[in-house]
């Protein structure tokens, strides 16, 4: 005979678990929950369930549809991985067992390390004894100054540890009060992206040094396409439903330009070295040989200032030799480019 499903005799509990906050900060305190059922997944109600870690034991009873809901106390310990052991019981004898864990971030610290000592049963047991308990116990005596000893040094490393927190809390509320001045200061002035053309500005580029007029002018348009680019994100986040200050803060990110972008301006620029810019001395002690013997030789030697100099060339290039040190010259066009020189 088939006994039906419903009617079944269950035996056993199904505990399902669970933290609300798994990963908590030192001080923080987890909250386990869950549900009890029984095998046909029927919430079961009025269960004992007993919920314990190393430092907490706790009890509570499931409600109507087989849930449960703890809060266990602060941990104020070190950072790690906890285990939660559950155990549920119910009216008619029925039980089961299940575990959940939770972890606590943050660094390992001094006081986190002396405080997970003092936190053993050992140690409570001689924090909360009177050395005059141990008279006739050199051993216990030993370890009663031992715990002592060691609570001292965690008040003195607590204190130390929170004048670094009350420290730490100071600078960022400044920073806070600084970043929130700046944004306010911008969103008065409205900055726009500045002059970048007409006369003035065609007189300006006019009149810079030739060696650096095309890097001045390329900072000057690079700084012009992020201050347009700043403005438009801008504009889009008012538009797009976000706040005044996310606004600001995303203007106020595009046009930070770190020190490392503004000096990259101006390397990798080859040096080009124009005709009319060689200069060839007049206090040789000797004359360069005519075009004759030019067209015969390759090279041409000479000393100039007591130096002496060869030139030559190959292809679409020459070369100069000064006592060894090399300089060659690249010819394109109308231009002549500088290599490097080799010793």
């Amino acid at each position: 005979m088939l006994i039906p499903a419903s009617d079944a005799a269950l035996w056993s509990l199904i505990i399902q678990s669970s933290v609300d906050n798994p990963k908590i900060l030192p001080g923080d305190a987890p909250i386990i929950s869950g549900r009890i059922t029984d095998h046909a997944s029927n919430p079961v109600k009025d269960v004992q369930v007993h919920i314990s870690t190393k430092y907490d034991s706790l009890f509570t009873t499931t409600n109507e549809l087989g849930e449960y809901n703890v809060q266990l106390s602060h941990y104020d310990r070190m950072p790690g991985t906890y285990i939660v052991s559950i155990k549920a019981t119910s009216s008619d004898g029925k039980t089961g067992i299940a575990n959940t864990e939770f972890q606590v971030r943050g660094e390992l610290t001094t006081t986190s390390v002396i405080e997970e000592k003092l936190s053993t049963p050992e140690a409570i047991r001689y924090l909360n004894a009177k050395s005059s308990d141990f008279e006739k116990d050199p051993i216990g005596f030993i370890l009663y100054s031992h715990y002592q000893k060691l609570l001292q040094e965690f008040i003195s490393e607590k204190k130390i540890a929170e004048k670094m927190l009350e420290e730490q809390k100071f600078i960022k509320e400044q920073t806070k009060i600084s970043e929130d001045l700046l944004l306010k200061e911008i969103e008065e002035l409205d900055p726009g992206s500045g002059v970048f053309s007409g006369y003035k500005y065609d007189d300006y580029v006019k009149n810079l040094d030739p060696v650096v007029r095309d890097t001045i002018v390329s900072q000057m348009n690079f700084t012009k396409n992020i201050f347009d680019e700043a403005q438009q994100i801008r504009k889009n986040i008012l538009e797009n439903g976000g706040t005044q200050e996310e606004a600001n803060r995303a203007y106020l990110e595009k046009t930070t330009i770190s020190r490392q972008t503004i000096e990259e301006f101006g390397y990798n620029i080859e040096e080009e070295i124009l005709p009319e810019d060689i200069i060839i001395p007049t206090n040789s002690t000797e004359q360069l040989p005519d075009e004759t013997t030019e067209e015969k030789n390759d090279t041409i030697n000479t000393n100039i200032a007591g130096m002496n100099v060869q030139v030559g060339n190959s292809g679409a290039s020459f070369f100069v030799n000064i006592n060894g040190t090399i300089i060659e010259f690249l010819v394109d066009g109308n231009r002549i480019i500088q290599v490097n020189p080799k010793n």
